[in-house]
Order: structure tokens, then C-alpha cells, then sequence
């Protein structure tokens, strides 16, 4: 089953659906393609006219000095393995995202986060002072008394 799918505008007399319509909408869609391709060989031809005379284009590869100051602190802490990706981000008040190209551009190969093993606290348990309790409401009668 085919289908056939025209235009019929409301406000101009362009109907694709006839002969007639069609006759007239061909040469402006011959003229738009060709446009677009000559537009593609000017463009072509002045990028390799630049090339010649030694202009490169893009972005400058490489990173500035204090962008270079910044890889080499996430490289660091990168290979502590203590913090996560989201971590050093915050610390280095950089995006996440950031982040990969800094440490590729310093050569450092990026693998899964694993997390470091639970460290053992310094001091004793029982030399420890317990952590003060504290409700969202405030003071409780009987927790001010005691605190006092």
C-alpha cells in the first residue's frame, strides 16, 4: 500500500498533490540543492586555502596555566584513591565532567572508583566523648536541664 504525501498551503497557491504544483516546487528544490552545495565547496576550498598558508582551526589544544596547576592537584588526589571523581570536584571547584580530560591530558589512566577500605579510629573507643543529641525542634526541658 502506498501512501503519497503532499503539500497544500493555505496561504499560497502551492499545491504538491497535482501535476501542476509539483511542476512549480521542482525548481526551487533544484535551486536550495544547489546552493547548499555550492555553499559546501566554498567552504571546502577556503579550509584547505587557510591550510596552505599554515592556519590551523579549532580550539588550541592543550591547557592553560592555572588549568594546568588544577590537573596536577586532581591528578594527586586521583591517585590517593581516597576521594571520589564528585569529591576532588568540589574541593578543586571543578564539574565533574571536567574532571576525565584534566586527567587525561596529565596521562592518567581512569578506572572504576572503588572505595578505600574503613580506616581504624586513633583513639580508644571508651576515650571518646559521646555526640551531644540535638532535635529540630529545639531544647527539650529536660535536655537543657541536663545540659547545664
Amino acid at each position: 500500500m502506498a501512501r503519497t504525501v503532499g503539500l497544500l498551503s493555505l496561504n499560497d497557491p502551492i499545491d504538491t498533490t497535482s501535476a501542476q504544483g509539483r511542476l512549480i516546487i521542482d525548481p526551487f528544490t533544484s535551486l536550495a540543492e544547489f546552493e547548499r552545495e555550492l555553499f559546501r565547496e566554498r567552504t571546502l576550498a577556503g579550509l584547505s586555502t587557510a591550510r596552505a598558508r599554515g592556519r590551523v582551526g579549532g580550539r588550541p589544544k592543550g591547557l592553560s596555566p592555572q588549568a594546568e596547576a588544577t590537573a596536577m592537584a586532581a591528578e594527586a588526589l586521583y591517585r590517593e584513591r581516597r576521594l571520589s571523581v564528585a569529591a576532588i570536584a568540589q574541593r578543586l571547584h571543578e564539574s565533574k565532567s571536567t574532571l576525565p580530560s584534566y586527567l587525561r591530558h596529565r596521562g592518567v589512566e581512569i578506572g572504576p572508583y572503588e572505595k578505600p577500605p574503613p580506616r581504624t579510629p586513633s583513639l580508644p573507643v571508651s576515650n571518646r566523648r559521646p555526640a551531644a543529641k540535638l532535635s529540630r525542634t529545639g531544647p527539650s526541658p529536660t535536655n537543657f536541664a541536663n545540659a547545664a
